[in-house]
């Protein structure tokens, strides 16, 4: 019997449970302390959906033209070079793939806020 949830009794007899397997040992990992996989999947949705938003709103300021523009086109590269000199030896010498999508999702985040402001 699986010790995250009682036991019932379903139609014909079969024990099922009421809470199903991957959130239960997703409890279980947060109650231990582990990371599982889902969390490390979860964070790189997010860390998606974050992405597309700074897309948008680059696309709209470059849509706009001017100076500022040229500016944020030119932080975006740096940007995108910093992190990939960062994270790829990072990830390549058998680093902590979650510690590098918490990183980067806090570089995404400070976008959003900087670019919100603009």
């Amino acid at each position: 019997m699986h010790f995250c949830a009682p036991a019932m009794r379903g139609a014909g007899g079969n024990i099922r449970h009421s809470i199903p397997f991957a959130q239960c040992s997703m409890r279980m990992a947060r109650l231990r302390g582990t990371a599982t996989m889902f969390d490390t999947i979860y964070k790189m949705a997010m860390l998606t959906v974050e992405c597309q938003q700074v897309i948008g709103m680059r696309m709209m300021k470059a849509a706009m033209g001017g100076v500022a523009a040229g500016e944020e086109a030119a932080l975006m590269m740096s940007e995108k070079t910093e992190a990939a000199m960062r994270y790829g030896p990072a990830f390549m010498a058998g680093g902590s793939l979650e510690k590098m999508v918490d990183d980067y999702r806090a570089i995404v985040q400070a976008n959003v806020v900087r670019l919100s402001q603009a």
